[in-house]
């Protein structure tokens, strides 16, 4: 038996803790403890000191095995060459990724509302398989290009927030194409046919037949910069 197996084993005779008690505290197993304390396993100060320090001792010798053990190792082991530190990379999302991304966020288009063609987009989470309570598939943004429905509140370079629809519902403000241009336009129904465009203010309106109407989509919200 080595002086350290000694040591380990006479002072947990003198703190009186059996081998498994020890072995439970140190977070190692009865048999490795035996070995240890046998002197047929070769442990480092580390170990060493962990477990003495349990039984309230220190290490205040080398272990010559152990010493002996460590310097063969460091011959054994060859020396690396250290190696630049490289840089992250950066890279575009594949395919895969923004699939498993769209789990968890949803990327809404921006569209330009004369050009109608993509500007961009936001980012909004995802929460039961809904963006802000509806089916992410059916929105959009679109930038407003010029102040036609101001009386509305809607004003140049302001981002409405668009959910899209087939019908019109009971009132609303609508995003829609009439005579080959989008507008915006508060909507009444007048009768089966219909429908009375209003631009909001000095309260002009238009009467014009639903079937010259081509909807996009009901007008949820808008935001504008505080800059402009």
């Amino acid at each position: 038996m080595n002086r350290l197996a000694e040591k380990i084993r006479s002072a947990r005779l003198k703190a009186k803790i059996s081998e498994k008690d020890l072995a439970k505290k140190c977070g190692v197993s009865v048999s490795y403890l035996i070995q240890i304390e046998s002197g047929k396993k070769v442990i480092n100060e580390q170990v060493a000191n962990s477990i003495l320090a349990v039984l309230g001792e220190q290490m205040d010798f080398i272990n010559p095995e152990l010493q002996a053990a460590q310097e063969s190792e460091k011959r054994q082991k060859p020396v690396q060459e250290s190696k630049p530190v490289e840089k992250p990379s950066t890279f575009a999302p594949t395919d895969q990724w923004k699939s498993a991304l769209s789990n968890i966020v949803k990327s809404v288009p921006i569209y330009d509302m004369s050009s109608w063609k993509v500007l961009g987009s936001k980012n909004h989470p995802v929460i039961d398989n809904k963006v802000e309570g509806m089916n992410g598939d059916k929105l959009l943004y679109v930038k407003v290009t010029d102040n036609d429905a101001s009386g509305l509140r809607i004003k140049l370079n302001d981002l409405i927030f668009v959910l899209e629809q087939s019908e019109f519902g009971k009132g609303g403000i609508y995003l829609m194409e009439y005579q080959n241009k989008k507008i915006i336009r508060q909507i009444m129904k007048v009768n089966n046919k219909e429908y009375s465009l209003i631009k909001g203010g000095s309260g002009d309106s238009e009467i014009v037949d639903g079937k010259k109407l081509k909807l996009i989509g009901k007008c949820l919200s808008v935001s504008f910069d505080l800059k402009g």
